[in-house]
């Protein structure tokens, strides 16, 4: 079983790209920080890299935001594609039953 990975904040890793453009070692850099070593090394390397704002009122796309969906009660983009799927597919389902046909 894999373990769990949690998210680093991008401010998190903007402070780790710091200090190691300063020269400060992996282990400092994360016992100053709060992350493990291993993380800075992932940063030091580009494996662990500064991704797209998280719900910030200035995002470039306010559509990017996941909302919860009226119909399934799901948390999606609008509008939800899932409740879409689920009307044609019910759709075609009343179809081919009224027809006589098996799906």
């Amino acid at each position: 079983m894999s373990k769990a990975r949690k998210l680093i904040k991008n401010e998190t890793i903007r402070a780790v790209e710091k200090m190691i453009d300063e020269g400060v070692s992996d282990k400092v850099a994360a016992l100053e920080v709060g992350v493990s070593p291993s993380t800075v090394r992932n940063i030091r390397f580009g494996v662990t890299v500064v991704g797209p704002e998280r719900d910030s009122p200035d995002s470039p796309d306010p559509g990017t935001k996941k909302v919860r969906c009226g119909g399934c009660g799901g948390m999606v983009l609008m509008p939800c594609h899932t409740c879409r799927t689920r009307l044609v597919v019910g759709r075609r389902a009343v179809r081919s039953f009224a027809s006589g046909n098996d799906l």
